[in-house]
Protein backbone atom coordinates (compact mmCIF):
# COMPACT_ATOMS: atom_id res chain seq x y z
CA UNK A 1 0.00 0.00 0.00
CA UNK A 2 0.78 3.85 -0.22
CA UNK A 3 3.29 5.10 2.63
CA UNK A 4 1.43 7.46 5.21
CA UNK A 5 2.86 10.95 4.78
CA UNK A 6 4.37 12.60 7.74
CA UNK A 7 3.47 16.40 8.49
CA UNK A 8 5.71 18.80 6.35
CA UNK A 9 8.99 20.07 8.26
CA UNK A 10 9.58 24.00 8.88
CA UNK A 11 11.60 24.16 5.48
CA UNK A 12 8.59 22.77 3.44
CA UNK A 13 7.41 26.57 2.78
CA UNK A 14 10.58 27.08 1.38
CA UNK A 15 10.76 24.14 -1.02
CA UNK A 16 9.66 25.10 -4.84
CA UNK A 17 7.40 22.69 -6.70
CA UNK A 18 5.89 24.16 -9.49
CA UNK A 19 2.55 23.70 -11.44
CA UNK A 20 3.60 24.37 -15.43
CA UNK A 21 0.18 24.84 -17.58
CA UNK A 22 0.87 22.90 -20.79
CA UNK A 23 -1.23 24.53 -24.02
CA UNK A 24 -0.95 24.05 -27.81
CA UNK A 25 2.64 25.51 -28.84
CA UNK A 26 3.62 25.28 -25.19
CA UNK A 27 8.00 25.22 -25.84
CA UNK A 28 9.08 24.15 -22.51
CA UNK A 29 10.80 27.35 -21.35
CA UNK A 30 8.81 27.71 -18.12
CA UNK A 31 9.56 24.49 -17.09
CA UNK A 32 13.55 25.15 -17.79
CA UNK A 33 12.61 28.71 -16.12
CA UNK A 34 11.49 26.69 -13.05
CA UNK A 35 14.49 24.50 -12.62
CA UNK A 36 16.50 27.22 -13.11
CA UNK A 37 15.12 29.38 -10.23
CA UNK A 38 15.82 25.90 -8.14
CA UNK A 39 12.30 24.26 -8.45
CA UNK A 40 13.22 20.72 -6.87
CA UNK A 41 10.07 19.36 -8.53
CA UNK A 42 7.25 20.32 -11.14
CA UNK A 43 3.37 19.02 -11.98
CA UNK A 44 3.04 19.41 -15.88
CA UNK A 45 -1.19 20.54 -16.16
CA UNK A 46 -1.04 18.12 -19.80
CA UNK A 47 -3.98 17.85 -22.67
CA UNK A 48 -6.57 15.23 -22.37
CA UNK A 49 -5.04 12.20 -20.88
CA UNK A 50 -1.70 13.53 -20.15
CA UNK A 51 -0.42 14.90 -22.67
CA UNK A 52 2.16 18.28 -22.89
CA UNK A 53 3.33 18.15 -26.44
CA UNK A 54 6.98 17.45 -28.15
CA UNK A 55 8.43 20.53 -26.54
CA UNK A 56 7.74 20.09 -23.40
CA UNK A 57 8.59 16.19 -23.44
CA UNK A 58 12.11 17.46 -24.55
CA UNK A 59 12.32 19.62 -21.54
CA UNK A 60 11.06 16.95 -19.05
CA UNK A 61 14.07 14.89 -19.99
CA UNK A 62 16.32 17.60 -19.54
CA UNK A 63 14.70 18.68 -16.37
CA UNK A 64 14.63 14.79 -15.01
CA UNK A 65 18.68 14.33 -16.14
CA UNK A 66 19.17 17.87 -13.44
CA UNK A 67 18.00 16.27 -10.93
CA UNK A 68 13.93 17.51 -11.01
CA UNK A 69 10.91 15.42 -10.05
CA UNK A 70 8.22 15.56 -12.45
CA UNK A 71 4.69 14.45 -12.53
CA UNK A 72 2.21 15.03 -15.35
CA UNK A 73 -1.53 15.60 -14.49
CA UNK A 74 -4.65 16.51 -16.72
CA UNK A 75 -5.99 20.03 -16.99
CA UNK A 76 -9.30 18.49 -18.30
CA UNK A 77 -11.93 18.22 -15.84
CA UNK A 78 -12.79 15.26 -15.59
CA UNK A 79 -10.67 11.38 -16.66
CA UNK A 80 -7.31 9.93 -15.70
CA UNK A 81 -3.84 10.54 -17.14
CA UNK A 82 -2.95 7.38 -19.00
CA UNK A 83 -0.47 6.46 -21.27
CA UNK A 84 -2.77 5.98 -24.15
CA UNK A 85 -0.51 8.53 -27.07
CA UNK A 86 2.98 9.06 -28.34
CA UNK A 87 4.24 12.15 -30.07
CA UNK A 88 4.22 14.33 -27.25
CA UNK A 89 1.97 12.19 -25.26
CA UNK A 90 2.19 10.78 -22.03
CA UNK A 91 3.51 7.41 -23.38
CA UNK A 92 6.74 10.11 -24.37
CA UNK A 93 6.64 11.75 -21.11
CA UNK A 94 7.57 8.71 -19.10
CA UNK A 95 9.71 7.48 -21.68
CA UNK A 96 11.53 11.12 -20.62
CA UNK A 97 10.55 10.40 -16.95
CA UNK A 98 8.08 12.16 -15.90
CA UNK A 99 5.23 10.05 -13.53
CA UNK A 100 1.94 9.89 -14.91
CA UNK A 101 -0.43 11.15 -11.66
CA UNK A 102 -3.62 9.05 -12.71
CA UNK A 103 -6.65 10.66 -11.45
CA UNK A 104 -4.71 13.02 -9.00
CA UNK A 105 -5.74 16.71 -9.68
CA UNK A 106 -2.61 18.56 -10.39
CA UNK A 107 -3.24 21.03 -7.83
CA UNK A 108 -2.84 17.97 -5.29
CA UNK A 109 -0.60 16.53 -6.60
CA UNK A 110 1.25 19.37 -6.51
CA UNK A 111 1.42 19.31 -2.67
CA UNK A 112 1.85 15.63 -2.84
CA UNK A 113 5.31 16.28 -4.84
CA UNK A 114 6.25 18.87 -2.36
CA UNK A 115 5.66 16.68 0.66
CA UNK A 116 7.32 13.78 -0.64
CA UNK A 117 10.50 16.05 -1.54
CA UNK A 118 10.27 17.52 2.00
CA UNK A 119 10.55 14.02 3.64
CA UNK A 120 14.05 12.73 1.85
CA UNK A 121 15.91 13.32 -1.26
CA UNK A 122 14.83 13.92 -4.86
CA UNK A 123 15.61 9.71 -5.72
CA UNK A 124 13.87 9.03 -2.28
CA UNK A 125 10.46 11.25 -3.14
CA UNK A 126 10.91 9.49 -7.22
CA UNK A 127 10.65 6.55 -5.13
CA UNK A 128 7.55 6.78 -3.21
CA UNK A 129 5.90 8.42 -5.57
CA UNK A 130 5.81 5.04 -7.82
CA UNK A 131 3.74 4.06 -5.10
CA UNK A 132 1.18 6.43 -5.30
CA UNK A 133 1.21 5.89 -9.42
CA UNK A 134 2.04 2.32 -9.98
CA UNK A 135 -1.21 1.32 -11.98
CA UNK A 136 0.25 3.46 -14.39
CA UNK A 137 3.64 2.78 -14.59
CA UNK A 138 3.00 -0.62 -15.35
CA UNK A 139 1.18 -0.17 -18.61
CA UNK A 140 4.54 1.55 -19.34
CA UNK A 141 7.42 -0.28 -19.13
CA UNK A 142 9.67 -1.31 -21.47
CA UNK A 143 7.79 0.42 -24.26
CA UNK A 144 9.37 2.05 -27.28
CA UNK A 145 7.91 6.12 -27.37
CA UNK A 146 4.92 5.75 -30.05
CA UNK A 147 3.98 2.12 -29.71
CA UNK A 148 0.40 1.54 -29.03
CA UNK A 149 -0.37 1.47 -25.41
CA UNK A 150 -1.60 -1.86 -23.66
CA UNK A 151 -4.15 0.77 -21.78
CA UNK A 152 -5.71 1.03 -25.58
CA UNK A 153 -5.14 -2.60 -26.40
CA UNK A 154 -3.57 -0.66 -29.82
CA UNK A 155 -6.30 1.57 -30.34
CA UNK A 156 -5.22 4.73 -31.08
CA UNK A 157 -8.06 8.25 -31.29
CA UNK A 158 -8.91 8.64 -34.63
CA UNK A 159 -10.27 12.19 -35.51
CA UNK A 160 -12.63 10.29 -38.10
CA UNK A 161 -13.82 8.24 -35.54
CA UNK A 162 -15.15 11.36 -33.22
CA UNK A 163 -16.18 13.85 -36.22
CA UNK A 164 -17.57 11.60 -39.00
Amino acid sequence: GQRQLQLPSEGFARLRVDCILSYPGADGALLEASLAGGAQGAVIAAHGAGNPGKHLVHAIERAVEAGMLIAVGSRASAGAVAPIYGGGGAVDAVAAGAHLLGDIPVTQARILLALLVDQGTVEQARAALDEWTTPFRDLTENRTPGEPSPATEGRLWRKEEHYG
